[in-house]
């Protein structure tokens, strides 16, 4: 918090009876208004009735157009046997985010451009910034990350230190979660070091006793990491059977000759078999509103998920009007996972990703995200003729005989939809030698009574289309342009239409058709 406002900052502590027990409720509260520099984890920790200590955290975005990173140390120590994490943090979540690296430093210097990519090991969380699992480092490379937001840029700079670590010691469970009473835990303990020491590694735990447990044989690997040889130490702790006294502290101490040089722990939580099952689920934006966004930009839709037992994330499925898409060949939409988080990415939106959404979570319990989304942006303009889709071609008809086609407006904001003829000053000019006439330009929409057209009523086949049908007889040469807008912008088509000398006969039952067919019909003028 910023100084000064440390009145503004209170916990209060409530009590309730409720049928189960006692309720205790801590509340944090902070009544000073955020800056973006607040971006980031929030946690409580918390001692449970059998006094094991827990903890819960919440991550909050605080939205700044006008600080669209929150502030972090422009300089990260890199060591090669360890994930390097440029901490580059948004302060608002649907921002987008792109990142590069200068090698080496210098007027030399190339510019790479990062992807995210879980299989090559590069992945980007937003509240912690993008984490390679393995990257050949410059000393002192310099990483950017810039962050957009609409019209909004900022960027930032990250110098990338080389720090010599002797070592990297982790502390994982290895069993399948939950941990569930009577079934067992598996714990492995690593250390990677580039010294070939005499390692040993040791588990530990308040409640747990030697005859319960079983400790591995310790496990040494030579390994090669970027032209440096290193060596990994790694030993498992496993319990049969365990119960609800093996919750809690779990240990690992690591020595060299007698000396301490690693002790790190793991908090493991056993639940037992009859606990209810949940899934909490909680999605990246307010679901009862319509997501709006615009043609061009990305957008991500992120879920954090909570359940008992832990479902299987790889087995969630994506769903768009009722249709499954399959995410392995699809080239607009892509799935990732991030821990416990779901994240589906849309790039470059068009038009055509508008619909409604549904991210299917768990099929056998019914849980699910459901999202509208909404893409705004200029019409798109589609002129059907002869059963093809055309724009600019030229077809030939006989004088007196009847034609037809078709426009339709694709948009968000719906489109207007309007037709316009312009003839030629000759009767039967060819494509190649018309001339338009400007005395002769007719807003076939808006004047669809004139001898020679009959316009169809508005058909509104979806919440983005407008169509509309021209049925006419070719009288003289021209063009025809189809022509949409919205608040966005106009796209046009057009047809022209060539009008060869025919038979008089047929020109008459044409009009006679022609005439009748206006008289039964309801025409809509614009």
């Amino acid at each position: 918090m910023q100084q000064g406002n440390e009145k503004a900052v209170k916990i209060e502590n409530n009590q309730t009876q409720t049928p189960e027990g006692e309720k205790w409720v801590s509340e944090l509260i902070i009544d000073s208004p955020f800056v973006s520099d607040q971006t980031g984890l929030f946690k409580c920790h918390y001692n449970d009735s059998s006094d094991v200590e827990n903890e819960n955290h919440v991550y909050v975005f605080v939205n700044n157009k006008n600080a669209l990173l929150a502030p972090e140390p422009d300089t990260v120590l890199f060591s090669p046997i360890k994930p390097l994490i440029i901490p580059c943090r948004p302060s608002t979540s649907y921002a987008n985010v792109s990142f590069w690296y200068d090698a080496p430093i210098g007027p030399s210097a190339k510019r790479t451009n990062v992807i995210v990519d879980r299989r090559r090991g590069i992945t980007f969380d937003p509240a912690i910034g993008i984490r390679f699992e393995k990257l050949f480092v410059h000393s002192n490379m310099n990483f950017f990350c810039e962050v957009s937001l609409k019209d909004k840029k900022e960027k930032a700079k990250f110098i990338t230190v080389y720090v010599s670590s002797d070592h990297y010691t982790t502390l994982n469970v290895k069993s399948p979660p939950p941990v569930l009473v009577n079934e067992s835990l598996k714990l492995e303990c690593k250390i990677q070091s580039f010294k070939n020491e005499s390692y040993e590694i040791d588990f530990g735990h308040s409640n747990l006793n030697q005859s319960e447990s079983m400790t591995s044989e310790l496990k040494i690997e030579q390994n090669f990491e970027q032209n440096r040889e290193f060596y990994t130490y790694s030993r498992e702790l496993t319990v049969d059977k365990v119960n609800s006294e093996n919750e809690g502290i779990y240990y690992c101490v690591v020595t060299a000759n007698n000396i301490t040089v690693d002790n790190i722990t793991k908090l493991v939580t056993i639940y037992d078999k009859s606990l209810v099952h949940f899934i909490e689920m909680s999605p990246s934006f307010d679901l009862n509103e319509t997501v709006v966004r615009q043609v061009g930009e990305d957008f991500q839709l992120s879920v954090s998920v909570r359940s008992f037992p832990q479902i299987d994330l790889d087995r969630v499925s994506l769903y768009k009007n009722g249709v499954v898409i399959s995410l392995n060949e699809s080239s607009i939409y892509k799935m990732s996972f991030q821990q416990n988080t779901i994240i589906v990415d849309m790039k470059n939106l068009s038009l055509e990703q508008t619909g409604f959404y549904m991210l299917v979570i768990s099929p056998k319990y019914h849980k699910n995200v459901t999202l509208n989304l909404k893409i705004e942006g200029k019409p798109e303009m589609i002129l059907y003729h002869s059963s093809q889709i055309t724009n600019g071609s030229w077809s030939k008809y006989d004088s007196g005989s009847m034609f037809e086609f078709e426009c339709i407006g694709k948009g968000s904001p719906i489109p207007i939809v309007n037709v316009f003829f312009s003839a030629c000053k000759q009767k039967n000019s060819s494509a190649e030698n018309c001339e338009e006439d400007q005395k002769a330009y007719k807003w076939v929409t808006k004047h669809s009574t004139e001898r020679g057209w009959n316009l169809e009523s508005y058909n509104y086949t979806d919440e983005t289309r407008v169509k509309v049908k021209i049925n006419g007889i070719a009288l003289r040469s021209g063009k025809y342009s189809c022509l949409a807008a919205n608040d966005f912008g106009n796209s046009y088509s057009f047809l022209g239409i060539e009008v060869v000398r025919g038979n008089a006969i047929t020109v008459h039952i044409n009009i006679f058709l022609l005439l009748f067919s206006l008289s039964v019909s309801k025409l809509f003028c614009f």
